[in-house]
């Protein structure tokens, strides 16, 4: 009796584990799909101009379906900056984001459903030297229980203006795209002025393709306030993309690009008007 008690008892051990590693192993199946929750991020800022050192509120809706959740799942959202696409090889040796200090936050779920969570970031300084407005990505996701990343992620891009530095270089022309019979005139807009009157010079160069100079010339202003705006007119006959860096001695260096294009409202109806944008601005 007692050798027969024995067997029962492996018996039933050997049931119960195999049991219990089968619904392990059901539940571990069905949690790798990921295919029931989502995420959505409200990235418009209530419609409102993003501007460095401003306080963002981002919120994060999502709804996490109750058998995708074991345990403890985590909402993860980060910030990343603009992207390299030609690394250098020397200072960047990879195709990547650069990532903006700060924006990287976290939120503990500890049951399954709909809600929303609400994420605040400080609008970070900005990275680009080129253009007006920052890029930034924003990358939202869950990981399990062990810290590991769901195979999807929800992505929203948005942009903010830097706040920072003395002056920003743009034009009244949309995209600083002159036609062939537009005078090309940039203009340089104060920021940030906090002693009026004092006389400061514009030194400029502007420079094509092939790195050679197209224009250059200097130009005397009084800072009188800040959004003050100080147009250059550049004599320019060639075609094409162009550079121009913009120095003022004591404040700082600063540059951006221009083109000056064909009037695409002439242009043959038959012809790809976004290829010949391209085609003509880069040669």
């Amino acid at each position: 009796m007692g050798e027969d008690s024995f067997i029962l008892k492996f018996i039933i051990a050997t049931i119960i584990i195999f049991s219990f590693n089968t619904f392990a192993a059901g539940n571990s199946d069905r949690a790798l799909n990921y295919n029931k929750s989502w995420i959505r991020i409200d990235a418009s800022n209530n419609g409102r101009p993003l501007v460095s050192g401003q306080t963002w509120q981002i919120p994060v809706e999502y709804y996490l379906d109750p058998s995708e959740h074991l345990g403890t799942t985590t909402l993860q959202i980060i910030g990343y900056g603009p992207f390299i696409d030609t690394p250098d090889g020397k200072y960047t040796t990879e195709r990547k984001h650069i990532g903006y200090s700060g924006m990287s936050h976290q939120a503990t779920i500890t049951s399954p459903g709909r809600s929303t969570r609400i994420f605040t970031f400080n609008v970070p300084k900005g990275l680009e030297l080129v253009k007006r407005n920052n890029p930034v990505l924003l990358v939202a996701y869950f990981k399990d229980q062990n810290g590991k990343a769901w195979p999807w992620q929800t992505r929203v891009t948005t942009s903010f203006v830097d706040n920072s530095g003395f002056f920003d270089i743009d034009s009244d022309v949309p995209g600083n795209f002159f036609t062939y019979d537009e005078p090309v005139r940039m203009k340089v807009s104060l920021k940030d002025i906090r002693q009026s009157g004092e006389r400061k010079t514009i030194n400029y160069t502007v420079y094509d393709t092939d790195g050679i100079i197209a224009a250059q010339g200097q130009k005397e202003f009084t800072a009188e306030q800040t959004g003050q705006e100080i147009y250059i007119d550049l004599d320019i006959q060639k075609r094409g993309t162009f550079l121009i860096e913009i120095d003022i001695p004591g404040w700082e260096k600063r540059h951006t690009t221009f083109a000056r294009i064909p009037d695409l409202s002439e242009t043959s109806s038959n012809v790809d008007r976004l290829r010949l944008t391209s085609a003509i601005a880069d040669l």
